[in-house]
């Protein structure tokens, strides 16, 4: 299951993100953005809304066009 997309999250939540959440966040989607490379893929429209949230608020990055 999951929160929703990333976008959806941190408009919804601003208040509770935390500054070490947003760079969790961010650490967690630049390591699936390295993976996607390692495999020779590019993803060409990365944002918020092509990121979703598991319930344990981990980032999967969703949407290879």
């Amino acid at each position: 299951m999951s929160k929703g997309t990333l976008i959806s999250y941190v408009q919804t939540n601003k208040a509770s993100v935390t500054p070490y959440m947003a760079a969790k966040f961010a650490a967690e989607i630049t390591n699936g953005v390295s993976f996607l490379h390692s495999l020779g893929l590019i993803h060409r429209d990365l944002k918020g809304l092509n990121v979703l949230l598991t319930e344990d608020l981990v980032c999967k990055v969703i949407d290879f066009g």
